[in-house]
């Protein structure tokens, strides 16, 4: 029993040195990564700074949080999906098989009017019948000189309620002479809303006193697929998002 002991207590002092001297000598690679879905927000036009969301599958958890590379080329948005992973020197050490969705911010900038031809890692190799992940984007012409059509509350991020449709959207607004009017919103026709918390003016005096907000907002249920986004737009051309679990609360 004794020696048993000591046999276990052997082994996992190799073990741990094993992985201790692993993690000193890692070997990374980089790969593309698949997509579980692209999330296009509408209501852009060209004076928008215009962001994509593309939440990355990652298969197993020596991968590293993902990079994303865009370019644009007349009417098409390509977008390049990779991540750098940790590559196991010994067979004592396992990538626990998972996957792991992370959404990803693909800052696009500044886009004339038009239609958008959006592709996901068009240029990776590829068996002949496998499909290339797509979208559209449409921009609108200017309606303005400024980069909002609207003033729209300074949202900082989004509150989820576990088990609820409601959300809150959450920030501090530069001045208590702004109030909130109203919150539009519509949809993409496939996986996103758009969310417009739209600010009013109730006096000429705006002293300089930052005021804490929480607006309350109910996700539509006019969406059926099973991850949405609600893309908030908010004060001086910024937006924020999250991923919402659309079909746990239908």
């Amino acid at each position: 029993m004794k020696r048993n002991r000591l046999f276990l207590i052997a082994a996992c002092l190799i073990s741990t040195q094993l992985y201790a001297k692993e993690m000193n000598q890692k070997k990374f690679q980089m790969d593309h990564i698949n997509a579980a879905a692209i999330y296009v927000p509408l209501g852009y036009d060209a004076n928008d700074k215009i962001e994509i969301v593309v939440e990355a599958m990652l298969p197993n958890l020596c991968f590293e949080a993902p990079e994303t590379k865009v370019k644009v080329e007349g009417d098409k948005i390509a977008i390049d999906l990779k991540a750098k992973h940790f590559i196991p020197r010994n067979i004592y050490m396992n990538c626990a098989e998972m996957n792991v969705l992370i959404p990803q911010t693909v800052d696009v900038g500044t886009l004339s009017q038009g239609d958008y031809k959006i592709s996901l890692n068009e240029s990776q190799k590829r068996l002949p019948n496998e499909n290339i992940m797509q979208d559209s984007l449409h921009v609108d012409e200017t309606k303005s000189d400024g980069i909002d059509n609207n003033l729209y509350a300074n949202v900082e991020y989004i509150d989820k309620i576990p088990g609820s449709r409601t959300v809150y959207l959450k920030g501090n607004n530069p001045s208590p002479c702004y109030e909130l009017d109203t919150i539009e919103y519509f949809n993409n026709g496939n996986n996103t809303y758009s969310v417009l918390p739209i600010l009013k003016q109730v006096s000429e005096v705006c002293p300089q006193v930052v005021e804490p907000f929480s607006y309350e907002f109910t996700v539509p249920e006019d969406l059926k697929t099973d991850r949405v986004m609600i893309h908030v737009r908010a004060w001086g051309g910024e937006s924020v998002y999250t991923i919402f679990n659309n079909l746990l609360h239908l």
